[in-house]
């Protein structure tokens, strides 16, 4: 993650500089991970059987881990079956932002989504990150059928895929479909 991070801290200096001619751009960073894939499972007794959470259910202590800041949040109705609250971790908390404040960010985000009127399981921007994830990969498998295989792929001097000319192939810039959203 610190080779990430690093990259985003030169993404932002070399905004602040090309937009606001700041040499010295640094705004404090916050990184939340929610993750989906845990094995935490987390159900309320209702009459001797068990229920999923009620929806805007936060769980920050008690069973939470000691050695980092970790919360579970169930944001959205259960429609079908068990729901599984994704677990928040803030590793970067350079905004000082207390629990309160990143658990309702979090769950604002949930709300985001303008596809339905109602919260999603996880903020809007992981999940479009994810549908976005999915096209692409999608598009990049269709590309491969047509030209015949990886092997057909544009490449460097040194025999290496030239993933800048796939992705100027696959994307969007400047075609007709560049004002076109995609992603309802």
């Amino acid at each position: 993650m610190e080779d990430e991070v690093e990259a985003i801290r030169q993404g932002m200096r070399n905004f602040g500089k090309a937009e606001a001619g700041a040499d010295n751009y640094s705004p404090n960073i916050v990184c939340i991970i929610a993750c989906k894939r845990h094995n935490k499972r987390f159900a309320v007794e209702n009459n001797h059987s068990l229920g999923n959470c009620l929806p805007l259910t936060v769980i920050d202590r008690d069973i939470t881990r000691p050695d980092t800041t970790e919360f579970f949040m169930q944001s959205h109705k259960i429609i079908k079956g068990t729901g599984k609250l994704p677990a928040y971790s803030m590793p970067i908390n350079e905004a000082n932002l207390t629990m309160d404040e990143a658990q309702s960010l979090m769950m604002a985000l949930c709300f985001t989504h303008q596809i339905v009127n109602q919260a999603i399981s996880i903020p809007e921007p992981i999940y479009q990150a994810d549908e976005w994830a999915k096209r692409g990969r999608n598009n990049f498998r269709a590309m491969l059928r047509r030209v015949g295989g990886k092997e057909r792929l544009p490449t460097l001097d040194g025999g290496s895929i030239d993933w800048n000319r796939v992705t100027r192939r696959l994307c969007y810039m400047d075609t007709e479909l560049e004002l076109t959203r995609a992603n309802a």
